[in-house]
């Protein structure tokens, strides 16, 4: 896989993580692109951060999930896998049950979270895929498109990614009633 220097914010100076190895693509500018959304979303980001910490049997793919062991079954995966906003684990559920042992797999989260990963991992938003056009064979979102800055960007980022004959597969999901 190579990586593209236009994520959609003009030039940018990216950055290798020297303590994990993973690169850091969150586009510098994207503050001014995203304007006051951003600050929201930051803040938002903090707060997920501590769900994930403290209860991460239900706000992340970790452990035996029945749902993640299904969904992971329905994409069939293979070839370049890309998730997007991946989380803050050393690996989901669903990346573990790989049938084709020959997928490879990406995670892009902005969260840099427990390092090393299991699979390649770098850090960046969802909405500027620092990506060449047409490299993966399925792109993921995980129960994350609600995550986004801008959902129809990520979704558009997605596309750009994604071989023409490949897929994008989408998961909602929803929190029971009385979830923390």
């Amino acid at each position: 896989l190579t990586f593209s220097g236009d994520t959609g914010v003009g030039a940018e100076t990216y950055r290798r993580n020297a303590a994990h190895g993973y690169w850091d693509f969150v586009p510098a500018a994207a503050r001014n692109v995203h304007g006051d959304t951003y600050a929201m979303w930051e803040q938002l980001q903090e707060n997920g951060e501590v769900s994930y910490r403290e209860d991460p049997e239900h706000n992340l793919g970790v452990g035996a999930r029945a749902d993640h062991l299904a969904f992971a079954d329905f994409c069939g995966f293979h070839g370049n896998v890309l998730d997007v906003r991946v989380g803050p684990q050393k690996e989901p559920t669903h990346l573990q049950r790989a049938r084709d042992k020959s997928a490879f797999f990406v995670g892009i989260d902005p969260l840099a979270g427990e390092q090393p990963r299991n699979f390649a991992f770098v850090r960046g938003l969802a909405e500027h895929l620092p990506f060449r056009d047409g490299v993966f064979d399925q792109v993921l979102f995980v129960t994350s498109l609600d995550h986004m800055l801008d959902p129809v960007g990520a979704l558009r980022e997605a596309r750009r990614v994604t071989k023409p004959e490949g897929r994008v597969f989408l998961w909602m999901g929803e929190k029971n009633p009385g979830a923390p």
